[in-house]
């Protein structure tokens, strides 16, 4: 099932719109989505300790391994690499989405996205920009929310 089947089954509200490429300015992705101040999401999943996460963070941002390692109080974090994610159940792509729920994974979202009013990101299987508000995206998600998200401008 891809994303936009997965949130069509959900029943939740979302709109769609043409690919946002990585390097579109914030202020496009507003415009396109007819949103303002608004950060485009991607989504990465994280090894701590034994358990997989997926973490939900800004597009121009990187995660902070030591913040993550913190909050866990973890001896271990690193990132999923492409053939262990591969290997998990519901997952098909590499290229994840920030629906935690989808793939049966606990999802943690940096304040910077949860702060927001609305969610943007990309499917990657489909080729379309989605986009709905939080309250929605957090009804399907359940994520937990803390800083662990630094700018790489």
């Amino acid at each position: 099932m891809n994303c936009v089947e997965f949130l069509e089954n959900a029943g939740a509200h979302f709109s769609r719109s043409e690919r946002i490429s990585a390097f579109t300015s914030q202020q496009a992705v507003a415009e396109k989505c007819q949103i303002a101040g608004i950060a485009k999401a991607v989504a990465q999943a994280l090894r701590i300790d034994d358990e997989i996460f997926l973490f939900v963070y800004p597009e121009d941002h990187a995660i902070d391994m030591d913040s993550v390692r913190d909050e866990f109080g973890a001896e271990s974090v690193h990132r999923v690499n492409q053939q262990e994610l591969l290997s998990l159940e519901h997952i098909k792509s590499s290229s994840l989405t920030p629906l935690g729920s989808m793939y049966g994974l606990l999802t943690f979202v940096d304040r910077k996205i949860g702060m927001q009013d609305y969610l943007v990101f990309s499917d990657p299987e489909t080729g379309v920009d989605l986009c709905m508000e939080l309250p929605e995206y957090r009804r399907l998600t359940h994520p937990r929310m803390f800083s662990f998200a630094y700018s790489t401008r």
